[in-house]
């Protein structure tokens, strides 16, 4: 008997769950305007739980298309939560804004979170862009103005940004840019690929940060694994990391604990590098055509170096440190300087 009204229980909450989501429609509210703006204006985006999609045109106009969709068993549950979003927009011919609001309790209301809010935009290159998004992904595609980019816990996908003034801001997302000029990186529980960039100043923690190409590179790194295409001037600092670099044209600073570095060439007309590290590994190939000084000291580790186009003093300091200085290569008076400060780990400095 018992197992008879457990079986029509079950049946009758699997009936109850069949009728609610079939029950359960998708509703659309939609929202559309525009503004005539100057070539410099700015484009202010906020937004959570959609998509922002951003598209350049050859018009000094902003549009502006946002569709908001839930899912309700009826239209006027649906028009309940249509009014727990707020999706102000407002604008002027130097400033648009779009910003996005929920009640506190509308995801109390739909449990199962089956909402979104769309941003459609189209908008002149030239403009100012100033986006912060969580939950959805973010579209953009050329930016020539100043940029404030933030985004928590989705995708992105840049084109350009060409403004002097970058800022970007990444959390537990997956992110692409094409380009950038100038830009303040700040990376955490992520991955962006750069393909180019031109000055950066990038933080990232517990992330797989890699850039193809950059001229100038300022790097923070903890926890991370980090790539590095080509790069002519190039600052490192790093705990817990491992780094590869494919190319330093001419200068390289890197300070390093408890991770790898690992640079794959080091240009001919290279000025200096001079990297310290303890408790890892640092590993550097170097044009066979360049000449440099070498000052390298070693306390509890191993150090190597291309002996056979030496000319390397090696003096021992105590039982566990030694200090090796010298010419390395053709010119007996090279400019470029090489500095190696080693602490229990290994260093290999050699002719590729």
């Amino acid at each position: 008997m018992k197992t008879k009204n457990i079986q029509a229980v079950i049946i009758t909450l699997i009936l109850l769950s069949v009728q609610l989501t079939v029950n359960a429609d998708e509703f659309t509210k939609k929202m559309s305007k525009s503004y005539d703006v100057e070539s410099n204006a700015t484009l202010v985006l906020k937004n959570k739980f959609g998509k922002i999609q951003c598209e350049n045109w050859d018009q000094n106009k902003i549009t502006i298309d946002v569709e908001i969709k839930v899912e309700a068993s009826s239209q006027e549950k649906a028009n309940k939560y249509f009014e727990r979003i707020n999706v102000d927009i407002s604008g002027s011919s130097t400033k648009v804004s779009v910003v996005t609001d929920f009640d506190n309790d509308i995801f109390n209301k739909n449990k199962n979170n089956n909402i979104s809010v769309d941003f459609y935009i189209k908008m002149p290159a030239s403009i100012n862009l100033d986006v912060s998004h969580k939950f959805g992904d973010l579209i953009i595609a050329i930016v020539k103005g100043n940029s404030e980019i933030e985004l928590a816990y989705g995708n992105m996908d840049v084109q350009r940004l060409e403004g002097n003034s970058n800022v970007i801001d990444v959390k537990f997302s997956e992110a692409e840019i094409d380009y950038v000029k100038n830009a303040e990186l700040d990376l955490q529980y992520s991955e962006l690929e750069i393909d180019e960039a031109g000055s950066m100043n990038a933080e990232s923690k517990f992330s797989e940060f890699e850039i193809g190409k950059a001229d100038v590179l300022t790097l923070e790194s903890g926890y991370d694994d980090d790539n590095i295409g080509y790069v002519r001037d190039f600052d490192l600092d790093a705990g817990f990391s491992d780094v590869d670099v494919r190319n330093v044209q001419e200068r390289l600073v890197a300070v390093m604990d408890y991770g790898e570095l690992k640079v794959k060439e080091v240009d001919a007309g290279f000025s200096k590098i001079d990297v310290s590290s303890s408790y890892g590994g640092v590993d550097i190939g170097i044009n066979p055509e360049a000449s440099f000084k070498l000052i390298a000291t070693v306390k509890m580790g191993d150090f190597s170096y291309p002996r056979s186009k030496a000319r390397i003093s090696e003096a021992e300091l105590s039982y566990t440190s030694k200090k090796y200085e010298g010419v390395v290569g053709d010119n007996e008076n090279p400019a470029a300087r090489v500095m190696v400060d080693v602490k229990n780990g290994g260093a290999n400095i050699y002719y590729r």
